[in-house]
This record gives C-alpha cells, sequence and structure tokens, in this order.
C-alpha cells in the first residue's frame, strides 16, 4: 500500500528493552516510596532529639533537687541600692532560651502582666512606656518556697494546678512587660508571693547546690535534706545583697511591687 510500511514483528530484543523500562519505572516508585517512608519516620525522631537538647541545657537538677532555671550570667541583682525594690535577679540570656522550673512543684500562676493592658505580652515591652511582669509563671516548693518567671516571649507552656519536675521547660526568655532587652527575672519567695517576702535568688540558689551563673556570694551552711536546705536559705538569703557587675546594666525591668501589683519601677 503506498504511503505505508510495513514494520517487522518485535525482535526479543525489543522486548527485553521494554521489559527493562517498566522494570526501573517500578525501582524508581518503589525507591522513592521508601525514602518518603524513612524520613515520616525519621522527622519526628530528629526534631525530639533537637527539642531534648535545647529543653535540657544547664536544666539537670542537683543533688537537692535544684537547677538553675536559665544557663546565664547574672546581671542585675537582688534590692541593690541602685535598685532597691527590684526583687529578684536578671539572667541574661539570649531570646528563644528554654526557662526551665528551678525545682518540683506546682504552678500557682500564669498571668500576662502589663500596664497599660492595651500593650499586651505578645511584644516586645519597654522600659519607659509600660510596667508589669510580661508573660510569667508562679511555682509553688516544698518548704514553703516559691519561684517567679518573668518577661516570657509567649504564653508559659504550663498551666495552674499542673505540677511539674525540676528542669521541665515551662516558657521561653522573650522581653515582654517592663523591660529593654531579652532575659529572665528570676525571683524566690518564701511564705507567699508578695513583695515583702522575696529573697535573694543568688544566695538561695547557691544554698541548695544550684548556683546561679556568674554568682560571686559568700557561702551559706545547711544541714539536713533538700527541704531543710531550702528553708536555711530562705531564712540566710534575705539579709545579703549583692551587687552584680555593670555588663549588663541597660536591662532594666519589672515586677518591683508586690505580687498583686507587679507594675512597679525601679
Amino acid at each position: 500500500m503506498r504511503g505505508w510500511r510495513i514494520l517487522p514483528p518485535p525482535t526479543p530484543y525489543f522486548h527485553a528493552q521494554e521489559l527493562i523500562m517498566k522494570v526501573g519505572s517500578v525501582a524508581i516508585v518503589v525507591a522513592t516510596t521508601i525514602t518518603a517512608v524513612l524520613l515520616c519516620l525519621a522527622g519526628p525522631v530528629l526534631l525530639l532529639g533537637a527539642e531534648a537538647t535545647a529543653t535540657t541545657d544547664g536544666c539537670s537538677p542537683g543533688p537537692l533537687g535544684w537547677t538553675q532555671p536559665v544557663h546565664a550570667p547574672v546581671g542585675s541583682g537582688y534590692r541593690t541600692p541602685s535598685r532597691p525594690r527590684h526583687n529578684g535577679v536578671d539572667l541574661i540570656a539570649a531570646r528563644g532560651t528554654t526557662i526551665c522550673a528551678a525545682a518540683a512543684g506546682t504552678v500557682v500562676r500564669v498571668r500576662c502582666n502589663v500596664n497599660p493592658t492595651s500593650w499586651g505580652c505578645d511584644r516586645d515591652g519597654s522600659p519607659t512606656q509600660v510596667t508589669g511582669c510580661g508573660y510569667y509563671v508562679d511555682i509553688a516548693h516544698t518548704g514553703d518556697i516559691y519561684t517567679r518567671y518573668c518577661h516570657m516571649l509567649q504564653p508559659p507552656a504550663v498551666t495552674v494546678g499542673q505540677s511539674v519536675t525540676a528542669g521541665q521547660p515551662i516558657g521561653i526568655v522573650g522581653s515582654s512587660g517592663h523591660s529593654s532587652g531579652p532575659h529572665l527575672h528570676y525571683e524566690v519567695h518564701r511564705g507567699s508571693t508578695a513583695w515583702d517576702t522575696g529573697i535573694d535568688p543568688v544566695a538561695f540558689m547557691h544554698t541548695v547546690a544550684a548556683p546561679l551563673g556568674g554568682a560571686d556570694i559568700r557561702p551559706l551552711t545547711f544541714s539536713g535534706g533538700p527541704a531543710a536546705a531550702a528553708l536555711a536559705a530562705s531564712q540566710q538569703a534575705a539579709p545579703q545583697r549583692v551587687d552584680r557587675p555593670a555588663g549588663s546594666a541597660h536591662i532594666r525591668d519589672e515586677a518591683t511591687s508586690p505580687a498583686s501589683n507587679l507594675e512597679g519601677r525601679p
């Protein structure tokens, strides 16, 4: 027939090529599927590993069950002559650093504290335009001891009534509230969270074998178990007044008034 060409029947070689191409395509699909499955399975494992590394840095409990809430140097000190109403210490940690519970206990307060309230806690605060502790958490511990963690970046990772363990992540470092830069404002109280029950966190943490970074204080002594250590620390720490180096003088904040009104200024 004019215009048409009759092709010879397929040879065994042709069939072999076709088979190889089909097998290769199937192999590619199978390999791609296996790879995707492995990545899905491995992803969470890698993610959990990264989170574990981030959340446990500097938060391993010591022999008395206490740990640093963040592994960072101490900036502004507790009730210093220049800031007599500064009721805690400023730990100079980077934004996003994990904050850990300093010891086992029960969460008694989770709050956004800022004035004016219209400013909110979901953005950086200011040392001149707002007052308050920003996002913060209070935890009650054995021995009638309370700890406070201020200026978190976002809503805390715990709720009121929740039990926490020493070193458990409770939030991340930010600069909400009356603050001029990222840091953790950390307080220790005896008996309640009222302003006049505050004690020197540096001295107390030294006594419970979890000294804050860069602390330079005279040692305190105690006898008995962890509860006795906490009680001894709370009784002995209050009279001590320790100034910190001026390296973090730019950090100004925060909770310098009683717990019912955390909006005073230094």
